[in-house]
């Protein structure tokens, strides 16, 4: 959890001036996620998620956001849509961004491209970031 802060404050402070406010929200962002990974990877007493020393990973997508259920056991087949439906999506709003981390990379969905059918393929171990 100490790595997760010096992140945080090494992004705050050494960031220059250059850099846009969207930007640096979501390096912070990804480090929040980052360390959420890491937490869930310690409990299960494996190493980062989708090593071989964390079971769990191999067959779970997890999701962070307004939901009820942070893990949900993925299925051949599953989309980010129903991986989200699975997970419970409490929030009356739909969220304004959709953030896939899989395998070290960072796509942006829209969440209007969802709700009007263009789904994405869930992959064991993705992390789903629904942003308010």
């Amino acid at each position: 959890m100490n790595k997760i802060w010096i992140l945080l404050l090494v992004s705050v402070f050494v960031t220059s001036g250059c850099m846009s406010k969207a930007r640096h929200k979501l390096e912070v962002r990804e480090a929040y996620v980052a360390g959420q990974e890491q937490a869930l990877a310690a409990m299960r007493g494996g190493g980062q998620p989708g090593s071989s020393g964390n079971p769990t990973s191999t067959t779970d997508v997890f999701v962070h956001g307004h939901v009820k259920n942070t893990i949900v056991t993925w299925q051949e087949g599953m989309t980010v849509g129903q991986a989200i439906d699975a997970a419970q999506y409490t929030d009356r709003r739909d969220p304004k961004v959709i953030v896939l981390h899989r395998n070290g990379e960072t796509m942006q969905i829209n969440p209007k491209e969802l709700l009007r059918g263009k789904d994405f393929p869930a992959r064991a171990g993705d992390v789903i970031e629904l942003v308010p």
